[in-house]
């Protein structure tokens, strides 16, 4: 687990980098601008674990007991499908990874074109090298990145990350 939180880490400030080296200006969708929506779970809803299941779990589902922290007073509750992972820290989600076709964001799935992406998201940001590898979308200060390839332009990886 810590080592997928350092690799979201260095997603995280790969797309800060990018940002400052004289990427056009940033763009940002207000939390109440947009829903964004994980299968049918709305991302900014407070954790359940019953409703959670019945809106996005399959029979491949796995829940990994809760990680308690009580020097921090939150629990961590993480769930895998295949190969995506979805974890929820202090009553929300915090870290979604998704690495196969078993989950989407707003209907877009590994394997889509980069442009359901631009098309579903008016405020996309280029990212990655030469800007061609991953486009962020910013919602609120929370990086919801979409990886691709730059030959066929299908999406390969998806993240959204919560910094603690």
């Amino acid at each position: 687990m810590m080592k997928l939180k350092i690799i979201l880490l260095l997603t995280l400030l790969s797309s800060t980098i990018t940002t400052c080296q004289g990427q056009n200006q940033t763009v940002f969708y207000e939390l109440d601008e947009i829903e964004i929506f994980v299968g049918e779970w709305e991302l900014l809803a407070p954790y359940n674990h019953t409703e959670f299941l019945q809106k996005v779990g399959s029979a491949h589902t796995k829940f990994t007991d809760k990680h308690a922290y009580p020097e921090f007073q939150w629990e961590e509750y993480e769930y895998e499908f295949n190969a995506s992972l979805i974890m929820f820290s202090q009553n929300e989600i915090a870290d979604i990874f998704i690495r196969d076709a078993s989950l989407s964001i707003n209907g877009i799935k590994i394997g889509d074109s980069i442009d359901k992406v631009k098309q579903e998201f008016s405020k996309w940001n280029a990212n990655g090298i030469n800007e061609k590898t991953r486009i962020t979308i910013w919602y609120g200060d929370f990086p919801l990145s979409f990886y691709y390839s730059p030959i066929t332009n299908k999406i390969s990886k998806i993240t959204y990350i919560v910094p603690l």
